[in-house]
This record gives structure tokens, sequence and C-alpha cells, in this order.
């Protein structure tokens, strides 16, 4: 059995709890990190990976294997407020609020540079001990 998993929405106190149950479930696989970027770059350039550290090392040692997600999917506050160009429109041309989910408009050239916080992020992880797939991405490509 395989899931998502969102722990940039759960206190660290509920993660071993979690854990147990997924183990208790048969949970061997769950996909990690997806909506994770403002948790990760809480502000341009300073990057954060210990939550991530933590509970990758807590799912290791209980044998569930982690597909990292790449987490351009919900772009940080900092980068709509400080690009106000990257926030998507509807047809009447009226920019979606952050939070929105899809608020950002992927072809917006900022937003492309800076979501490639998944290879800087890649190399952020590259002392963890368990082998990981690097997912694979709506274009249709495996990220790199």
């Amino acid at each position: 059995m395989a899931g998502p998993r969102t722990d940039e929405s759960w206190p660290r106190e509920v993660w071993q709890e979690d854990v147990r149950l997924m183990r208790a479930a048969g949970v061997r696989l769950v996909s990690l990190g997806v909506f994770s970027w403002a948790m990760l770059e809480p502000a341009d350039g300073e990057f954060d990976f210990s939550w991530l550290d933590e509970i990758m090392d807590l799912l290791w040692a209980n044998g569930i294997h982690v597909n990292l997600a790449t987490p351009n999917a919900a772009p940080p506050p900092w980068l709509a407020t400080d690009f106000p160009e990257i926030p998507s429109a509807d047809r009447q041309r009226l920019r979606h609020g952050i939070g929105s989910r899809g608020h950002f408009c992927p072809s917006s050239p900022v937003y492309r540079d800076r979501a490639r916080l998944s290879g800087r992020g890649r190399n952020g992880l590259g002392g963890l001990g368990g082998p990981f797939p690097w997912p694979y991405c709506s274009t249709g490509r495996w990220a790199r």
C-alpha cells in the first residue's frame, strides 16, 4: 500500500503515531513533500531541510520508502509577493490569491526559474540514508 503524506501540514507530535498506524496498515511507500516549498525555502534563498530529514529518517527506520515529490505545486507566499507576475489569472485576468490551489502561472519565467528548487533541494538531501525515487513530474519526464 502507498499514499501521499503531507507532513508540512501536521505537527511533529503526531508523526510517531502516524508512522505506527501506517506500519500496522501495511503502508510501504509514501509520496512526501508535494506542497512543502514554503517550509523548505521559508525566505528567498534560505533553505531548511531539518523537518524533511527528520520525517524521512523516521519513515525509513520503520521500513517505509519515500517517493520524494517536487514541491513546486505550492509556491511560497514570499514568491508571489516579491514577484506579482507569478500568480495565475482567470478569464477576466484577475490574479489568483496566495494560497489558492494552482495559484501560479507555470509559463512565468520567474516561476520557472524559481521552481528549480527541486534541483537545489535534491542536492540538499544527498546525505539521507535510504534510497528513494526522484519523482516523475507532470511534464512526462523524470525530474533531474
